[in-house]
């Protein structure tokens, strides 16, 4: 059965407490929303590792609150949908040789957006259960 999954963890990180650039000294590239396509992709992954992180995150706790065997089954639908996520997202933003520069950062909004979803997805069921 289904236990508590305690929502106080689950917020997302504030955004001062995300890292704000990547890469080495000499070729450091920072988050900037309106900024060259390079720190427009910053930003990407950044959105995408929060999200990846409340994921896992949410995943880890409803894991704890389930039986073995249900916890058997949950972990099959995740690795389902995880092997799913890439080939469902180039699907969506299309092929990475004819969209140009901006693909890479669609791609990666395409990511953060199904992970978001799957967040949810595993917030309402285990809500359901209580």
């Amino acid at each position: 059965m289904w236990g508590v999954l305690a929502v106080a963890s689950l917020t997302p990180l504030p955004i001062w407490s995300r890292p704000a650039c990547f890469g080495s000294s000499e070729s450091r590239v920072c988050c900037k929303p309106d900024g060259n396509t390079m720190e427009m992709r910053a930003c990407a992954s950044q959105d995408f590792s929060v999200a990846d992180r409340e994921l896992n995150t949410t995943y880890k706790a409803v894991m704890r609150a389930l039986s073995p065997d249900a916890q058997t089954a949950l972990r099959i639908e995740q690795r389902g949908w995880l092997k799913k996520l890439e080939p469902d997202c180039i699907a969506d933003v299309g092929d990475p040789a004819t969209s140009g520069t901006i693909w890479p950062q669609e791609f990666t909004e395409c990511k953060t957006q199904a992970t978001k979803k799957r967040t949810q997805e595993l917030r309402a069921r285990n809500a359901m259960r209580q």
